[in-house]
């Protein structure tokens, strides 16, 4: 089994959801897979293209924390005052009222789900 397609499994074991056919979670996984490895993101970044994919906001939170689980994606950490902190940038959503939102980078698709991503 490629390492692609045990993370896949990995996210259908977390989230309990069917990735095949067209559900949001399907929809979901394929945003995620289309952003090149290494890249740093947001859910600023992929917003546009999850409200295309009519992917609901209520599931949104919920199908990261399953992508940060199966090894797809993993939190951007900052060094401050020797600790490391999950990086975060102002939210550009339309109510998001001086929230703030992780920022991930998305690993290697041959990484090891095992190690959580690491390429």
């Amino acid at each position: 089994m490629s390492a692609a397609t045990a993370s896949r499994a990995a996210v259908v074991e977390t989230t309990l959801l069917d990735l095949t056919g067209d559900t949001p979670a399907a929809r979901f996984l394929h945003v995620i897979e289309s952003i090149p490895p290494r890249t740093r993101f947001t859910v600023n970044d992929i917003r546009h293209r999850l409200d295309a994919a009519d992917v609901p906001n209520a599931m949104r939170g919920g199908l990261i924390s399953a992508a940060k689980s199966a090894g797809l994606i993993e939190l951007s950490t900052i060094s401050a005052w020797g600790q490391r902190y999950p990086e975060r940038v102002p939210s550009t959503g339309g109510s998001a009222k001086r929230a703030t939102v992780c920022v991930y980078r998305r690993t290697s698709p041959d990484a090891d789900p095992a190690t959580g991503g690491a390429s």
